[in-house]
C-alpha cells in the first residue's frame, strides 16, 4: 500500500515537473511579469538604455527565435543613461550628463530595481570589465580611465591609463586580453593590450568606418556600427587581434548607435526612430533578414544581452 502510494506521489511529482517546464518554455514572458523568481531561470534578457529623462532601461525577454518579448521599464531613477554594460550580475549605466555611473544589481526577473549612483570622470561614455578592473572611455578629454572594482559594485582608484591614439572615444570592448576603442572623432578603432589595469602597445586597426560607435565580435568576425552612414561594417579578426578586410555591408538603420551579438543574431539600436533591429548572422559572417523587434523604447542609445 505504501509502495503504491509512493509511486503515485512520484508520478504526480514528475507530471507536475513536466508541466512546469512546459509552462516556462511556452509562456516565459507571462511568468516573468506575474511571478518573482528567487533562483535563476536561465532566461536571457535584452537591456536597452533610454536617454529620455525618466525612461531608464527597457528590459525584454529574448525568445528562442531571437525576438524580444515582455518589454518592461526598469531603473527609472537612472539619470538619462547613455550606455549599459554588465559585470558580475551588476548593470552599469553611464549617466553622461551628470558625470555619474549607476550600479544596479539585476534580479532573476531581469529587473534593475535598486541603483547606486556614484561620481566618475567627466564625460564617461562606455565601460568594459575584466579581472577586477573597469575601463571607462572619457569622450570629451580623449582618454581612457582604469578603476578597481569594489565588492558592492562601486569603483575606486580611477586613473587615466591612455590619452594617445584617441579622438572622442565612444565605447570600449574587451576580447582576448585586447581592448578595442571606437573613436568617432577620426573614424577609426584603437586596439591595445591589457595588463593589470594598464593599456599598452596601442595602434589603430581596421578602416572605412563612419562615426563608429561600438564593436562586437562573433567568432572571427568583428562588427562595427557606424552612426555616420547608418550601417554595420564587417571585419575579419586576424590572429594578432587586428582588424582586416573591413567593409560596410549592411545599411538601412536609423541613427544606429549600438550593437550586441547573441547566438546567431545581431541587434542594432536605432536612436533615430526609437527601435531595435534584429539581423541573422550567416555562416560567412554576413548579416541579412533584418527586421524590428521589441517595444517600449524612448530614445534608445545602448543595448546589452545578459542572463542573470
Amino acid at each position: 500500500m505504501i509502495f503504491s502510494l509512493s509511486k503515485k506521489i512520484l508520478a504526480y511529482s514528475t507530471l507536475l515537473s513536466i508541466f512546469s517546464m512546459s509552462a516556462y518554455s511556452v509562456d516565459v514572458n507571462t511568468l516573468r511579469e506575474t511571478q518573482t523568481f528567487t533562483v535563476s531561470q536561465n532566461i536571457t534578457y535584452a537591456f536597452i538604455s533610454n536617454y529620455n529623462s525618466g525612461s531608464g532601461v527597457t528590459s525584454c525577454v529574448v525568445n528562442s527565435d531571437g525576438t524580444f518579448g515582455s518589454c518592461i521599464q526598469t531603473a527609472n531613477n537612472a539619470n538619462s543613461p547613455y550606455t549599459i554594460d554588465f559585470d558580475n550580475n551588476n548593470a552599469y549605466l553611464s549617466n553622461y550628463n551628470s558625470s555619474t555611473i549607476s550600479s544596479c544589481p539585476v534580479t532573476y526577473n531581469g529587473m534593475l530595481p535598486l541603483c547606486n549612483q556614484f561620481s566618475v570622470s567627466p564625460n564617461t561614455m562606455g565601460m568594459a570589465f575584466t579581472k577586477g578592473y573597469a575601463y571607462l572611455t572619457n569622450y570629451a578629454n580623449n582618454s581612457v580611465s582604469s578603476c578597481a572594482q569594489n565588492f558592492d559594485g562601486t569603483l575606486r582608484g580611477c586613473r587615466s591609463v591612455l590619452n594617445l591614439f584617441l579622438s572622442n572615444p565612444w565605447r570600449i570592448t574587451i576580447r582576448n586580453k585586447l581592448a578595442y576603442i571606437t573613436n568617432i572623432g577620426n573614424n577609426n578603432v584603437t586596439v591595445c593590450s591589457i595588463n593589470n589595469g594598464v593599456l599598452s602597445n596601442c595602434a589603430y586597426t581596421g578602416s572605412g568606418f563612419s562615426s563608429p560607435r561600438r564593436i562586437a565580435f562573433n567568432k572571427n568576425n568583428a562588427y562595427i556600427v557606424n552612426a555616420g552612414s547608418n550601417s554595420v561594417s564587417n571585419c575579419n579578426v586576424a590572429s594578432d587581434g587586428s582588424l582586416a578586410n573591413c567593409n560596410a555591408t549592411t545599411f538601412g538603420f536609423n541613427g544606429s548607435s549600438d550593437i550586441a551579438i547573441y547566438n546567431n543574431f545581431a541587434y542594432i539600436v536605432n536612436s533615430g526612430d526609437y527601435s531595435v533591429s534584429m539581423c541573422n548572422i550567416q555562416s560567412d559572417g554576413s548579416l541579412d533578414n533584418c527586421g524590428l523587434t521589441g517595444y517600449g523604447f524612448s530614445y534608445p542609445m545602448s543595448i546589452a544581452i545578459y542572463t542573470p
